[in-house]
């Protein structure tokens, strides 16, 4: 009796592996199927509103025309207000749009450091505003990673202006690349208030956002285009100890086609 139980144990452990692989593919599967599902809703609102917009941004440009000569500068300002907040749902409208629209990759050879480093010189005017010291350290042999620069490019914006944000007392934004087991590591860091468990499981969720403004689109878009790369997205943070998101791509030349495929 006890051959048996050996050899049903061994088979056991034998196919825990791939029980627990299939397992997190099937969740991966249900939870693009969500994200797929959401993104159609939402382009759906966003397409019936977007057209309603463009004709009352006409109208009420159309009426301060008309109207410049006639009014105080106290009653066009109101006018002013409502052009500014029709461009504001437009926008709002707009990002909504390139949420739901499908991530088109042409991956090629790119300087993921050069990328990077580009991104951070466009938030200079934030971190310094905002008091936040820049750590940088790069890895010469991430120069050459097979990527889309384009969305990638999108997701590295996001992440260091979430930082940032996370910081409005100020702080040290760390950011590294790393090329290690046939991957790209890429980690962006803060030393904000950082988030709660619950907050975290609940990051990549569409709409689902700690900020008091903002769509809670941008994780979501970060984790789907790392994910068309064959990438991972990581989130690890907890309260008063800031937070760092960890990107992870392939790093070999078939990666392109793979993601291509997608």
């Amino acid at each position: 009796m006890g051959a048996p139980r050996v050899l049903v144990a061994d088979e056991k452990r034998r196919l825990e592996p791939e029980t627990q692989r299939r397992a997190e593919e099937l969740e991966r599967l249900a939870q693009q199927e969500k994200m797929a599902f959401l993104g159609r809703a939402a382009a759906q609102v966003a397409h019936e509103v977007r057209n309603p917009l463009a004709g009352l941004l006409l109208y009420a440009m159309h009426l301060r025309g008309k109207v410049a000569d006639k009014l105080t500068e106290g009653e066009l300002s109101l006018i002013d207000k409502m052009v500014e907040t029709i461009h504001h749902l437009a926008d709002t409208t707009n990002q909504v749009l390139d949420f739901a629209r499908p991530v088109k990759l042409s991956p090629r050879p790119t300087d993921l450091n050069r990328v990077l480093a580009d991104v951070l010189q466009l938030l200079r005017p934030q971190l310094d505003a905002g008091r936040v010291e820049l750590r940088v350290e790069l890895d010469e042999s991430c120069t050459c990673v097979v990527l889309d620069e384009p969305s990638i490019r999108s997701v590295l914006m996001n992440l260091a202006l979430n930082a940032v944000q996370a910081m409005p007392g100020g702080g040290a934004l760390t950011v590294r690349t790393e090329a290690r087991d046939g991957f790209v590591n890429l980690s962006v860091s803060d030393e904000g208030a950082g988030m709660s468990q619950e907050q975290v499981e609940n990051i990549f969720e569409p709409f689902y956002t700690t900020k008091s403004r903002g769509l809670g689109l941008g994780m979501p878009f970060a984790q789907k285009v790392v994910e068309q790369h064959g990438g991972a997205v990581f989130v690890e943070s907890r309260p008063g100890a800031g937070t760092t998101v960890r990107v992870r791509l392939p790093n070999r030349r078939e990666a392109g086609a793979d993601a291509a495929a997608r």
